[in-house]
């Protein structure tokens, strides 16, 4: 119950009462790896949804403001955020926890604004030779027969 308390003493978060539509669905839910755990294990969402059913949303996700789409992304809780938006219409008010920026994530965000385009481009190309490499790797016909 007490698990997030340090977050608030410590002055490097701050609560927030925010709606789940300005939580930023991002790709990174939507790959196979989701479902597992950092060991390899495959996630349990049917006990996750249980615990959420039963004891209600009591561990609020963590969240950074994104500048560059105006939206907030998840830092931890991705699971919590894919129940809660499946469980909840997107206009749901939760109770998050605001992670604050720090002076160079603040001038990192600032060249990112600045260079939104170039950073664009160069992330679809390297989208695509990605792409190219993994089809041109040995284990692609393998694993797609």
């Amino acid at each position: 119950m007490f698990y997030n308390l340090h977050k608030i003493f410590s002055g490097g978060y701050s609560v927030l009462y925010i709606k789940l539509k300005d939580i930023s669905e991002y790709e990174e839910v939507k790959h196979e790896g989701f479902n597992y755990t950092s060991d390899g294990k495959v996630y349990d969402w049917k006990r996750l949804l249980k615990s959420m059913e039963f004891f209600g949303y009591i561990c609020p996700i963590q969240v950074k403001f994104q500048i560059s789409n105006n939206h907030y992304y998840v830092i931890d809780g991705k699971h919590r955020y894919v129940l809660l938006v499946k469980m909840h219409n997107k206009d749901k008010i939760i109770k998050v926890y605001l992670k604050k920026e720090t002076r160079i994530e603040l001038h990192v965000n600032d060249v990112i604004i600045k260079n939104k385009n170039v950073i664009d481009a160069q992330l679809k190309k390297l989208a695509s030779d990605h792409k190219d490499l993994t089809k041109k790797s040995p284990n692609y016909k393998l694993i797609n027969k």
